[in-house]
């Protein structure tokens, strides 16, 4: 517990739901989000973590380059 999320919005797994509120019940836990960001972000799984990895190319460099990271990985986006 090094109280990253102490006061913020996350998501995780669904089976760690739980284990995330006894961490830290202050963690406002998003359920049906696949990503979130408040001031970090945390993705609801193996997957999501792809889309929140390609959401945040796209913030950064742009939705041409996202796509095309995307294309390359021959991962929908």
């Amino acid at each position: 517990k090094n109280g990253m999320l102490h006061k913020k919005k996350a998501t995780t797994h669904w089976g760690a739901f739980d284990t995330l509120h006894k961490i830290d019940p202050t963690i406002t836990i998003l359920k049906n989000n696949r990503y979130v960001f408040d001031k970090y972000y945390s993705s609801s799984g193996v997957s999501a973590g792809i889309d929140m990895s390609l959401h945040i190319v796209e913030k950064i460099y742009g939705k041409n380059i996202a796509k095309n990271t995307a294309k390359y990985m021959e991962y929908k986006y």
